[in-house]
């Protein structure tokens, strides 16, 4: 909710300078979970649920593993004169995963060049082009990745005949034969580019144009062969996504003795076009045959197009007095065509201040104390993070919408037209030090967020015929503090020794839901994806299931608890209760960096406290009945009269077995954890120290990333890893996942030379 300024390199007057990188890596999947081998599939599932299976076996897990590789290639050269500056570059990544069937291919060349035409104007002008040729198999949420149907295959199903030909696995389709035969690829081209004119109209005053275009295609093909899909299928969609920009500024500064006054004015427009053409066919005579329009049956036509705009106008003036006094305010007016007719316009503004008093006479004697700085802050921002048309009222047509065989149309949305931009005001309070010559710096801030008009997705009765509607549906309260202390421990005879603490504490609060249903306790609330709500006086994204009570040694049952706390055998939607939350209450990190004559080796820490993670993989890993998937190793461990304390699944007997895989707490993990984000050492060599002229300097490294995690307790062969987002942007789904891949460890090594 706020403006994010992207710088690129750019040349600089003197001697060309090049600079060739290349640096190569090899990545391991960080966990991955215990499954059963055959034998202990073949017999747990005699003995638990009486079904005999063949004599055969295959590790599908190791079979769609690998080493991950990755190497890179970059050159670039930059120069120029006094009034002409340029930045040429040229890169080249080829990447593949650790897990078949995805690997990742990026070609992408930049060019920046900055000219001065006379005394007042000057030009500039940024070009970037990339190709992405992502050849792949699935991702979250889909059964066809190859390392979730490694390990949803059943490991008595053979992957080959006794010929070696792939053979057809039924509805966990052979990721194998997906991975060799069918075709998944999905090629991007973007261009970037932006032109700029700035022009001195009076000594201090500026005007400035930028306009630029961000223009993306990609193309998506599949083709999945007879022995994955009988007959076979095909594919083809082509997306465009065409983003135009301009903004045009008056900037103002002068000094006036100790006052110094910068200003900026002006105004943006930004307009997006996207566009969909996308056909499908099946039954083809023959897998050699690639192509849809080789498909006896088309299955699927579709043509769309959606569009956004967006117009702003802004002001931001800044007041300097005695370079210790700061005062700077802002306006901004957006329009966005995402919201009802007569709301599409916000107006946000912002104050903000800063006291140096470090630069005050009666500072002046106190010695330890560096810097010393008060800021404050509170401003308003706006959010239209939405679809397109949530307003409108929309018509759909096509085969969903035919009448008896007969082109239709029919509605597919229902209409909101008082919808408006979600707001958010936020308070701000810090302070700033500095303390024994600035060996440690400390920065601290408390702010405090409150969002009104919040932009969510209500469920409605299916009477209605819409299934969900976008509305300002309530107020949202964020608050916390942020601590940030750096500190130069060792500085001494060539060696130096800095660490960096990072602390965040996190609160967040559902303040008003109006127009929302109320459980029956008579808490507003809205539902969020089956285990998750939205509650008044709780997060956003609050867990809101039945308790799990664990195997009751004495009977072999599985037991759950009542809203009250009574243990129970049955699972009622009515017990569901407040767990926790996917927002973690801590969050954090700790770096450190040490160099000594041209070496530098650095790491840093990272944790989550506090957070729950839902694994919706337990519902089919931990299913003791289901005979289509594998099982996690841990239901060996059923109950039976010689194994009743220490039992994680119920008896073979018992009724709960059939209910032991539903939604409750059972597959509710704590989400903390403290990770090893990334640890580098290098080797910097100037060309002065050898006495050589045909370069500048080279460094050669080494780093690794995820090399270690301590996860909560409770993960152990049950989940993947505890960082997980498998909801994109959707705030009513966080901390939850459907067999997300677990993060690569990875180690890279690479030299740099400048020439």
């Amino acid at each position: 909710n706020g403006v994010v300024l992207i710088t690129t390199k750019k040349g600089k007057a003197g001697s060309n300078r090049v600079n060739l990188e290349y640096y190569t890596g090899f990545s391991k999947p960080t966990y991955l979970l215990d499954m059963m081998n055959a034998d202990e599939y073949r017999g747990y599932m005699k003995a638990y649920n009486n079904r005999d299976l063949p004599n055969t076996s295959f590790d599908w897990p190791k079979a769609v593993l690998q080493t991950g590789r990755i190497n890179s290639y970059t050159l670039n050269m930059s120069g120029g004169t006094d009034k002409t500056q340029y930045y040429l570059s040229g890169s080249y990544l080829d990447q593949s995963n650790y897990a078949i069937g995805n690997t990742f291919k990026r070609y992408n060349g930049r060019m920046n060049l900055k000219h001065q035409v006379s005394n007042k104007l000057r030009f500039n002008t940024n070009i970037g082009l990339s190709r992405i040729d992502n050849d792949r198999i699935g991702a979250d949420n889909n059964t066809a990745a190859s390392l979730t149907s490694a390990y949803l295959q059943v490991p008595t199903q053979p992957a080959y005949d006794d010929a070696g030909n792939f053979l057809n696995t039924g509805f966990i389709q052979n990721v194998l034969a997906i991975e060799k035969l069918n075709v998944f690829r999905l090629l991007t081209t973007r261009v970037t580019a932006n032109t700029g004119l700035s022009y001195d109209i009076l000594p201090g005053l500026t005007a400035k144009t930028d306009w630029g275009i961000d223009m993306v295609q990609t193309e998506e093909t599949g083709r999945t062969v007879n022995i994955v899909t009988v007959g076979g299928s095909a594919f083809n969609n082509l997306r465009s996504d065409n983003k135009w920009l301009t903004t045009n500024t008056l900037s103002y500064s002068k000094q006036f003795g100790q006052l110094a006054i910068d200003a900026i004015g002006g105004m943006s427009f930004e307009y997006s076009l996207f566009s969909l053409t996308s056909v499908a066919g099946s039954g083809f005579a023959a897998d050699a045959l690639r192509n849809v329009s080789s498909a006896a049956t088309p299955t699927s036509t579709q043509a769309n197009r959606t569009a956004w705009g967006l117009f702003s106008q802004f002001v931001r003036p800044t007041f300097r007095f005695k370079d210790r006094y700061v005062l700077e305010g802002s306006l901004r007016r957006d329009g966005s065509s995402r919201f009802g007719k007569e709301f599409r316009y916000g107006t946000f503004w912002s104050i903000n201040g800063g006291w140096i008093l470090s630069e005050e006479n009666f500072m002046k004697n106190v010695g330890f104390i560096s810097n010393l700085k008060l800021t404050a802050s509170y401003g308003t921002t706006g959010n239209d993070r939405i679809g397109n048309f949530p307003s409108q009222g929309l018509y759909g047509s096509g085969v969903a919408f035919d009448y008896s065989g007969q082109p239709g149309i029919g509605p597919s949305q229902p209409a909101n037209p008082k919808l408006r931009w979600e707001q958010t005001a936020q308070t701000d309070i810090g302070i700033q030090f500095s303390i024994l010559k600035s060996r440690i710096s400390v920065e601290a801030n408390v702010w405090q967020k409150k969002t009104s008009n919040l932009l969510l997705d209500f469920q409605l009765p299916e009477v209605n015929g819409f299934s969900t509607i976008t509305r300002n549906a309530g107020n949202l309260e964020n608050k916390g503090v942020d601590l940030l202390i750096n500190t130069v421990n060792i500085k001494s005879g060539g060696f130096q020794w800095k660490s960096t603490i990072s602390l965040s504490k996190y609160i967040n609060t559902v303040t008003n839901l109006p127009g929302a249903s109320k459980d029956a306790d008579g808490n507003p609330f809205i539902e969020g994806t089956g285990v998750q709500r939205a509650i008044v006086g709780h997060p956003i994204n609050t867990f809101f299931l039945v308790r799990y009570n664990g195997i009751n040694s004495a009977t072999g049952n599985a037991e759950w608890l009542s809203k009250d706390g009574t243990p129970v055998t049955t699972i009622n939607a009515a017990d569901r209760v407040i767990v926790g939350s996917a927002i973690p209450k801590y969050y954090g990190s700790f770096s450190n960096t040490f160099s000594f004559k041209g070496f530098d080796l650095s790491g840093m820490l990272y944790f989550t406290k506090g957070n729950k993670v839902f694994l919706g993989d337990l519902n089919f890993t931990e299913n003791p009945t289901s005979a289509g998937f594998n099982k996690a190793a841990r239901l060996l461990n059923y109950w039976t009269e010689n194994n009743k304390e220490n039992a994680v699944v119920p008896s073979a007997t018992s009724t709960t077995r059939n209910l032991f895989a539903s939604n409750s707490t059972n597959q509710l993990l704590d989400g903390s954890f403290l990770r090893l984000r990334n640890v580098s050492l290098s080797y910097t060599l100037k060309a002065k120290q050898v006495g050589v002229k045909w370069f500048d300097s080279i460094r050669l490294y080494v780093m690794g990333t995820n090399l270690w995690t301590l996860r909560a307790k409770g993960w152990a062969g049950r989940g993947q890893d505890p960082e997980i987002a498998d909801a994109g942007n959707s705030n009513q789904r966080q901390g939850q996942s459907f067999f997300t891949a677990p993060q690569a460890k990875m180690i890279q090594m690479g030299v740099n030379v400048g020439f």
